[in-house]
């Protein structure tokens, strides 16, 4: 993601100018920058409840979408920053509640070091009730296409 994060703030197709550069983005949707890359088969939604989230997310990546989740609200989970956007790596869900119900996002702009209290900032488990407790809405909260 931060790759594709340094190449959209050149080649942004809005308000490009010298002064377009990666340490100047800030704000913005990976919808919009799917989208710039040339991305199809995009979608973005949000969910009220956590399964169907899980759910959505779970089949978006099995066909082989990139997907990402907007984070919107402070849970206070270590390593979950507000406003902003995480790669999804996997999601596992049970309907019945007898296996993990959870997604793990993946900070692109975190390092893979252990703080001092064993947390990875870069890998973020959450349950899908955290899920759509931090996430944005009006269909924002969760951006996925083919790239």
């Amino acid at each position: 993601m931060p790759i594709i994060e340094k190449a959209y703030a050149f080649y942004r197709p809005a308000n490009h100018s010298p002064d377009d550069t990666y340490g100047v983005l800030d704000r913005g949707w990976s919808r919009d920058v799917f989208a710039a890359i040339g991305a199809s088969g995009l979608a973005h939604e949000s969910f009220a409840n956590g399964i169907d989230a899980l759910v959505h997310i779970f089949n978006e990546l099995a066909v082989g979408k990139a997907v990402v989740v907007n984070i919107l609200h402070d849970l206070g989970i270590p390593g979950l920053d507000k406003e902003h956007a995480y790669m999804v790596e996997r999601a596992s869900y049970s309907l019945d509640g007898g296996g993990p119900n959870e997604v793990v996002l993946r900070n692109p702009h975190a390092d893979d070091t252990n703080r001092n209290d064993g947390v990875n900032e870069e890998l973020i488990t959450l349950t899908g009730a955290q899920l759509v407790a931090a996430m944005w809405g009006d269909d924002e909260g969760i951006h996925s296409a083919w790239v």
